[in-house]
């Protein structure tokens, strides 16, 4: 009888120390592996790059929502190839008419755009594309424009320049940073003229070259805000028969040609200038 009620109490204890041995002797829970299974501590970092990636392999329709932009064309900058990152800037411009309607933005990664062109305008936007950098200073638009009407960046329609530096490097005559024959707006964007020792002209919105008569005569042909605009040696002129509107812009002018109009703007030394973009008189000694 001892026997059984021992084989009894001996049955039961197995049922309790057989779960808690098997659970003391099981591996620890893993990732289910699965097969052509990839889990994130398995890549290493920029493990994946485009020549790794089979072309045509990611499309659209494998994408999340909102990863693939209809409107946006990001330019991806490579700092050691200027000119390759300007060509890739007009690449994305030459995909638009010249009377498109259609809204949309091109994106500048931080980097220099060497748009040197022989003399000849470099970028020459297109109507209701906008252009837009990483900063001033940090997205740099290189151009030698030298002639009248002609710029590093032509302004087109509608269309808005922002958030970069376009610089013209030449030292001939009209060395304009930028050229805007057409209603547009310029925003957080530094132009930098050439160095020509007499002409400095950093804005031209575009003038008849044989009679001087201006192309646009609109008021205003070209809002500029939160914006610098400058020459080498910080004389810059802005030739705009229409006049231009300077809304919180620091403008380092010599002379200031035709109707332009200053709100909340300032010279290189910031002092304030008027609406008419001089600096007020001040009243002499008693």
């Amino acid at each position: 009888m001892k026997i059984i009620n021992l084989w009894i109490l001996l049955s039961v204890l197995a049922l309790f120390l057989v779960p808690w041995s098997t659970a003391w002797s099981r591996p620890p829970a893993r990732d289910v592996v699965c097969d052509k299974c990839v889990h994130t501590s398995d890549i290493a970092i920029r493990a994946i790059t485009i020549d790794r990636i089979k072309n045509g392999a990611v499309t659209a329709d494998k994408l999340a929502p909102g990863a693939v932009f209809n409107n946006t064309i990001i330019i991806r900058s490579d700092l050691s190839d200027p000119v390759g990152n300007c060509e890739k800037l007009n690449t994305a411009l030459g995909q638009f008419a010249d009377n498109n309607t259609d809204p949309a933005l091109i994106k500048l990664e931080p980097g220099v755009y060497d748009c040197r062109n022989g003399g000849e305008t470099s970028v020459v936007m297109k109507p209701f594309v906008d252009i837009e950098g990483s900063g001033q200073g940090v997205t740099l638009i290189l151009g030698d424009a030298n002639e009248d009407n002609k710029g590093v960046v032509q302004l087109a329609a509608n269309s808005e320049l922002r958030f970069l530096t376009a610089e013209n490097v030449n030292a001939d005559l009209g060395t304009h940073a930028l050229f805007a024959p057409q209603f547009g707006r310029v925003s957080n964007v530094t132009l930098i003229a050439g160095g020509h020792p007499q002409f400095r002209e950093t804005i031209d919105c575009g003038h008849v070259v044989e009679t001087g008569e201006p192309i646009n005569q609109s008021v205003p042909a070209l809002v500029v805000s939160q914006s610098i605009v400058r020459s080498a040696d910080d004389r810059a002129e802005v030739f705009c028969r229409g006049g231009v509107v300077f809304v919180s812009t620091q403008v380092d002018t010599g002379a200031n040609r035709d109707r332009n109009i200053c709100h909340g703007s300032f010279d290189g030394a910031f002092a304030a200038l008027t609406n008419d973009c001089q600096l007020p008189v001040r009243p002499g000694p008693p």
